[in-house]
């Protein structure tokens, strides 16, 4: 507890996730419901696993975090964007809610968002240093 008056109480969340992350590697599978049995498995970590519904061809040995930092340059309601710095391809959760007007793009060229941990987006990313934008395509 970080602070309390009379009946109100203020706890501070030590596990919270950040914003926008690299996992080491990605879970996939054919629903919801196997995305929410999934996630719920006793020590199922967030941090380190992906849970991705439908990705298909996708290969997880491939996706590795190898000195993976992500940075968030700008946050507004219909943008996001991050600069990112990975030794290998990697995968990136944004903890937002997925929309089907989000698009994404990697140094301005479009990639596949996946539907990840039941409601957030995630991306595939390249070995290297890349400016990524999430925004909302109205048309």
């Amino acid at each position: 507890m970080i602070s309390q008056e009379g009946q109100t109480r203020v706890y501070e969340n030590k596990d919270v996730l950040p914003g926008a992350f690299f996992v080491e590697g990605i879970k996939t599978v054919k629903s919801k419901q196997e995305a929410i049995e999934t996630m719920f498995t006793q020590g199922f970590d967030f941090r380190k696993t992906a849970v991705i519904e439908d990705v298909g061809g996708v290969n997880n040995r491939a996706l590795k975090c190898e000195s993976c930092r992500v940075e968030i340059l700008d946050y507004s309601e219909n943008k996001v964007t991050l600069k990112t710095e990975n030794q290998s391809t990697g995968f990136l959760v944004l903890t937002d809610i997925d929309y089907p007007t989000w698009k994404a793009r990697i140094d301005n060229q479009e990639t596949k968002i996946y539907l990840t941990d039941y409601a957030f987006r995630g991306i595939i990313v390249p070995k290297g240093k890349h400016l990524i934008e999430f925004y909302v395509n109205l048309f």
